[in-house]
Order: C-alpha cells, then structure tokens, then sequence
C-alpha cells in the first residue's frame, strides 16, 4: 500500500478547514457589530421622533382646532356635545407617528366643553396606531389674536417640567442632540401628562352686551318674502288706552293691530217692575195719621210716601238687568256704561222709606178719608250708552319662501353685516 500519497493531501485539507473557520468567525463577529449598532440607532431615533411627534402633533391639532372654533359655530358644538375629527377640523391636515405612518384621523379627536358660567375647556385627543394621547386647553376670547379663541397666557405660570418639554420638542433635529435627546426621555415620560395638564391650562368669557344668560334668532333679511295681508278682523272690545301695532320694526312681523273708537250712542228700552199710584178710595182710617193702601192693605205712613225727598237715598249700584221696588225700597235709573269686557251695566240709585207701619187700633176714633192706592206696574225705561268704547282689529299674513334661523349672541357684527337680523325671539342658554 502506498501511504505517501496521504501523507502529501493530509497538510493541504488541514488549511482549508481552518481558513474556513476564520472566514466564518469573522463574519458572524461583523454580522453581530452591524446589527447591534443598528439596533441602537433605531431605538434612538424612534425615542428621539417618538418625544418630537407627541409635542408637535399636539400642538399642530391645536393652532389647526383654534382656527376651526368661530364665534358662529362654538354654541352649536357645545350644545351637541359633538367630537370633532381630524379631518372635520382640516381635510388637509396630515398627521403621521415617528414611524412616518399616518395617525388614525377618525379615531383623534377635539372636544369643547363649558366649564362654568364663562369658562370654556378644549380636548385634544391622538391615536396613532398602538400609542395615544391628549392634552387639555383652556381658552379665553380676549380680542387681541387672530383667531376668536386665544389660548391663556401661562408665562407667569409656567414651571421647570414646562421648559424641560420645549427644550424637548424644539425643531433641533441634528444628529448631535440625539444622545441628549435620548437621555430625557425617561424623565420626560414620568412627567409628560402632568406637564401637559399644568401647561395648557386657561379660561375663555363671552360677553353677551345685553344679557349673558340669553341667545337671540337671527334670519336672513333677503330670504323672506310675504303673503298679502288678511283683511281686519274684528276681535272684541279693548282698552282705548291700548296702542296700535305696525310693522315698522327690523324684527319679523306677520300681524298688525289697530284700535277703532266708536261713539254707541244708542237707546233701548227696558222693563222694570216699580211700585206706583194706582188711584184713591175712600176708607175709613184713624183721626190725625196719613195711609196709604197696598195691594188692599192699609198701612200707616209718617209722611207723604209719593214725595221721593221723604225717602233715604242709599247708594248707587250697578245691575245687568233693572231691579224690582219694594214697599220700603225704591230703584231709580242713573246711567248705562260697558266695562272692559264689552258687557252693560246699568246704574240705579237706591233709596229706602223708613216711616211706614201696620195699621193699628185707633184710640181717637174713625174718620171717612182719601187713601192713596200703590201697586206693582211695568215701567218702559229708555237706556241711553254715551261712553267712547274701543275695538281692536287684527290682519295677518305669512312667509312664503323657505329661510333659514341662526341662533347666537346679542349683536353678532358677522351676522348682522351680512344680512342676517333679529327675529324677535330669544331663549335662557342651556
């Protein structure tokens, strides 16, 4: 057997193995560098765009949501309760997380709420993918920005975790503030929704120069047009104090009073059961006293009972219809007059005869004497109205076209200017 041959192939297998093996030690040892400095500069990157995009999304959301909230549309939202979306407040608005993927524009939100009487609170809420966030805003309307609602000037109130969040979500963005960057980031998260109540914090008042606790209808002037109006309709007796009502107003008007005076100077006769003289008869009656005789019964009078200055005069009194007399009682006509409801009165003036008695035995002896003989008898009295009385009459009409209602704060410039005027109505906020 021939062992030469072996020993010559034996040296030469031997290299190959171990060049191998340090070809293969070699590139595991860079395949491993390169991954973990890969590995580190993503997790950089992603901590140092994560804390960028948390700020300046938010803020962003926030100047956009500042430009959506008008004078016009506040009470609307706050009355609904209504979320506004990301794309309600800008179609193109786009927001993307630290991994350059769009944030979910349906699920963030913004919401305005009332606080108190004047206050007002904002709500920014983002959802981007797995991670979300929010942020709460107070507002006030101080006139002096550009948009309706201002966020609170904070600068007295700002603190040391405020600073710590600008310093981290300043526009630096070269690769030299990446380590410094990173290195807040720990602290940065114990502090982050702490720093975010505390630093967007403010207060808004909307100032209603009639009354705050009140909202007022607006209509388009240009949009309406009448019907003409109904002829006058006669709607009862009225006051003539009360004034006419024509529509010479800047408010909606679909009807108009007038009051009419008329002079009812009218006469009508009435019935009325009074006691009068029916003639005289000869009777036998007591020496020295008067009689009279009713309804064949003697009575004894202490003076002339047909003379009325022998009667009492009592009151003057009021009746729908005349009153009946009495032996004693006597009612004259005075005056006829309507109330405020259109309804007669009739007016007497009563009078009472207190000097009349019984017959009674006669100590003196009997006489032959004239006696007055009284009765009930119909009596025609003419009534006469001479007082001014006054009827109010009404017209009305409609609107025919279609129009639109706005309701806002007294003295809206935006809507008055633009054609828009009071309707005439107004209701408590809710």
């Amino acid at each position: 057997m021939n062992y030469s041959y072996r020993e010559k192939l034996f040296p030469v297998s031997r290299f190959f193995i171990k060049l191998m093996i340090i070809i293969l030690a070699l590139f595991l040892v860079v395949f491993l560098c390169t991954r973990k400095e890969t590995s580190k500069n993503n997790n950089s990157n992603y901590h140092k765009n994560d804390a960028k995009t948390l700020s300046d999304n938010l803020r962003v959301i926030k100047e956009e949501a500042l430009k959506y909230f008008t004078e016009e549309n506040i009470q609307d939202i706050i009355d609904s309760n209504k979320k506004i979306t990301l794309k309600e407040i800008n179609k193109k608005l786009v927001i993307k997380d630290s991994n350059n993927k769009m944030c979910n524009s349906t699920s963030s939100y913004v919401t305005l709420r009332k606080t108190s009487t004047t206050s007002y609170e904002m709500k920014i809420f983002l959802k981007c993918n797995k991670d979300k966030d929010y942020i709460l805003v107070k507002l006030e309307d101080n006139g002096t920005c550009s948009t309706f609602l201002c966020e609170k000037d904070n600068n007295k109130k700002q603190n040391k975790e405020t600073l710590t969040e600008n310093e981290n979500t300043s526009d630096d963005d070269d690769v030299e503030s990446t380590k410094k960057t990173s290195q807040s980031m720990s602290q940065a998260k114990k502090t982050t929704k702490k720093r975010r109540i505390t630093t967007y914090k403010g207060s808004i008042e909307i100032v209603d120069t009639t009354n705050r606790e009140y909202i007022y209808q607006y209509v388009k002037e240009n949009s309406i047009l009448y019907s003409s109006w109904s002829p006058w309709v006669n709607s009862g007796i009225i006051s003539c104090s009360a004034t006419n009502i024509n529509c010479e107003s800047d408010s909606i008007c679909l009807k108009e009073e007038k009051i009419e005076k008329q002079n009812n100077k009218q006469s009508l006769n009435l019935n009325k059961i009074s006691i009068k003289k029916a003639g005289s008869n000869l009777l036998k009656v007591c020496q020295g006293y008067d009689y009279i005789s009713f309804n064949n019964t003697l009575y004894r009078v202490s003076s002339d009972y047909s003379n009325l200055s022998n009667w009492n005069y009592i009151s003057t009194q009021k009746y729908f219809y005349p009153p009946k007399d009495a032996l004693n009682t006597k009612y004259i006509y005075n005056k006829t007059l309507n109330n405020k409801s259109g309804n007669r009165e009739i007016y007497f003036d009563k009078y009472a005869y207190n000097g009349i008695t019984y017959n009674s035995y006669c100590g003196n002896g009997y006489i032959n004497k004239m006696v007055d003989s009284y009765s009930y008898q119909p009596e025609n009295i003419t009534i006469s109205q001479n007082e001014e009385t006054c009827i109010k009459r009404i017209r009305t009409r409609n609107i025919l076209n279609s129009y639109s209602y706005v309701w806002s704060s007294y003295d809206n410039k935006y809507l008055l200017n633009n054609g828009y005027k009071y309707s005439g109505k107004k209701e408590l906020k809710k």
